[in-house]
């Protein structure tokens, strides 16, 4: 899934609602906007609104590597530039996130 600009959980929900239907006929879904409205409270995205902050693309990069992978980010050494508690709690984050995911 893709990133939304400046979300509401609504509208993330909403996405996530549309996309998971294509994405369960095709068997693969990254659900990043899932992962956004779980913490909405996050920077994840840089001044203009529209293009996501380091944090938000490590996020996207943990979500990715649970979806394709099925293995969780949750104590990978790399933190992408992030100090070691931030990159820890987004990688929790996306597991949180996956792990609810594909349970439906």
């Amino acid at each position: 899934m893709t990133f939304l600009l400046n979300p509401t959980r609504s509208a993330a929900t909403a996405l996530v609602l549309a996309l998971a239907a294509l994405a369960f006929t095709m068997s693969a879904c990254a659900p990043m906007a899932a992962s956004i409205a779980r913490k909405p409270e996050l920077n994840l995205y840089v001044t203009d609104k529209r293009h996501p902050s380091l944090a938000g693309t490590y996020l996207a990069a943990c979500v990715t590597l649970a979806s394709i992978y099925n293995v969780s980010p949750v104590g990978n050494s790399y933190t992408g530039g992030l100090d070691a508690a931030s990159a820890r709690h987004l990688q929790e984050v996306a597991r949180e996130t996956v792990s609810q995911y594909h349970k439906r």
